[in-house]
């Protein structure tokens, strides 16, 4: 599988993620400031991470890339995050 299906794949990943989020989130999510070119979110399993992440970027054109997928270790990030932005992405998040 080269780059770019692996984006694609990784593109419909995201949007099935993407319909599952809750309608209602949690109240802290709106107070949250990302400021920096980098963020580190990290927690306990079951806090709401990945839909904090999915739903913040949901407006903007960014991939988000599950580090954990089987497809991901097929690639390095660079390879991963290169095509992205060749495919017209602000940026990445690595979940």
């Amino acid at each position: 599988m080269d780059s770019d299906e692996l984006v694609q794949s990784l593109e419909e990943v995201q949007k099935r993620k993407e319909m599952e989020l809750p309608s209602r989130l949690r109240p802290y999510f709106d107070k949250i400031e990302m400021k920096n070119r980098a963020v580190l979110v990290f927690g306990p399993r079951g806090v709401g991470k990945t839909t904090f992440l999915l739903n913040r970027f949901r407006e903007r054109k960014v991939l988000y890339v599950s580090a954990d997928n089987p497809l991901v270790s097929t690639s390095d990030l660079w390879t991963i995050a290169k095509t992205a932005f060749v495919r017209g992405y602000e940026g990445i998040v690595v979940d």
